[in-house]
Order: C-alpha cells, then sequence, then structure tokens
C-alpha cells in the first residue's frame, strides 16, 4: 500500500481507526474477536507504516499499545 500518498487526515483517521478495532478486539472476552486485529500481521505492519509517515510528517499521534 502507498502509504505516503494518502493525505495526512487519511492517515490520521487510519491510525485512530485501527485504535479502535484494537480496544474493541481486546474488549470482547469471547475467543473469536471481530477484527483479529492480533492474528494478523497485516494490522501491525499497516499500523507500523502509518505511525512511520506521520512520525515523518512530524504530526503527533499517541503509538498503538500492542
Amino acid at each position: 500500500m502507498n502509504v505516503p500518498g494518502f493525505s495526512t487526515q487519511a492517515l490520521i483517521e487510519f491510525h485512530e481507526k485501527i485504535r479502535i478495532c484494537l480496544d474493541k478486539d481486546d474488549r470482547n472476552p469471547s475467543q473469536e474477536k471481530v477484527y483479529g486485529v492480533r492474528s494478523f500481521n497485516d494490522w501491525r505492519e499497516f499500523a507500523d507504516s502509518v505511525e512511520t509517515e506521520l512520525s515523518q510528517r512530524n504530526v503527533p499521534f499517541e503509538s498503538v499499545k500492542w
């Protein structure tokens, strides 16, 4: 995915949605998680890419707590 090609606002929103999905999965007591954020490496790889790009743009954010 071309993360650098996204607008700063899109990156901020992607980052927030990742955090929301992770929180929903963590709050779900069921073994079967809705999003599978911790089950699939793609989530973390994408979050890392977004955070790297936000850092390069000097945009403040709170890192995803894995």
